[in-house]
C-alpha cells in the first residue's frame, strides 16, 4: 500500500512539474553590447551597424529577422553563424532612438538589457549625449582596470609583487566601485 502511495504521489509530482515546465514564460529579449545602441543612434554615419543578441522562443527569433527586415529603414539583418543569438542590424542613417525602439516593439521584443540593466523595452529611453559620454567613461575605466588586472594574473611574480604591495586589493576595490557608480548613474537615468 505504502508503494503504490508513492508511485502516485510520484506520478502526481511528474506530471505538475511537466506542466509547469511547459507553462514557463519565456521573455523575448535584445541585449546590447556596451554603449550600444546609443553611440550609434546619437552619431551619423553612412549605416547604423548596432550588434545585439536575441533571448526568446523560436517563433519569436525567425519572426524578429521577418518583421524587422519589412521595414525601409533597416538595411539588414545578419546574424553570426558560430552564435545564431548573436545579430548585426544595420540602419539606414536617418533612424533615430524612437523609430528604432518602434521597430523593436513591433518585432516582439518585450525586453532591453542595456548596459548591464534589464528594464521592458516601454520603459527605454533614449540617454542624451552626456549621458552617453558618462557611460563611455565607465566603461573605459572598467576595461581599463581589468586589463592591468589580467596582465597581473598572467605574471605569477607581478601578481605576487601585487598582493604584497596591496595593488590587487586596491585594483579590486576600483573595479567594485565603478562597477556600483555605473548601476547607480543608470538607475538615475532610468527614472
Amino acid at each position: 500500500m505504502k508503494k503504490c502511495f508513492f508511485i502516485l504521489v510520484g506520478i502526481i509530482f511528474t506530471t505538475l512539474s511537466l506542466q509547469s515546465q511547459q507553462t514557463k514564460k519565456v521573455y523575448n529579449t535584445i541585449v546590447f553590447p556596451k554603449d550600444m545602441p546609443h553611440s550609434v543612434l546619437q552619431s551619423n554615419p553612412p549605416q547604423k551597424d548596432i550588434p545585439i543578441e536575441l533571448y526568446g522562443d523560436a517563433d519569436f527569433l525567425s519572426f524578429f529577422n521577418s518583421k524587422i527586415l519589412q521595414n525601409s529603414q533597416v538595411i539588414a539583418c545578419t546574424k553570426d553563424n558560430k552564435n545564431t543569438k548573436k545579430h548585426i542590424i544595420s540602419l539606414s542613417p536617418d533612424v533615430d532612438f524612437d523609430l528604432f525602439k518602434s521597430l523593436l516593439i513591433s518585432a516582439g521584443v518585450e525586453f532591453v538589457s542595456i548596459e548591464d540593466t534589464i528594464l521592458p523595452i516601454s520603459s527605454w529611453k533614449e540617454f542624451s549625449a552626456e549621458q552617453a559620454r558618462k557611460l563611455w567613461e565607465f566603461n573605459f575605466t572598467l576595461t581599463n582596470l581589468e586589463a592591468k588586472r589580467n596582465w597581473v594574473l598572467q605574471n605569477p611574480d607581478k601578481l605576487e609583487m601585487a598582493k604584497q604591495n596591496g595593488w590587487w586589493e586596491e585594483n579590486t576595490k576600483l573595479i567594485e566601485k565603478t562597477i556600483l557608480d555605473k548601476k547607480q548613474y543608470i538607475r538615475e537615468i532610468l527614472k
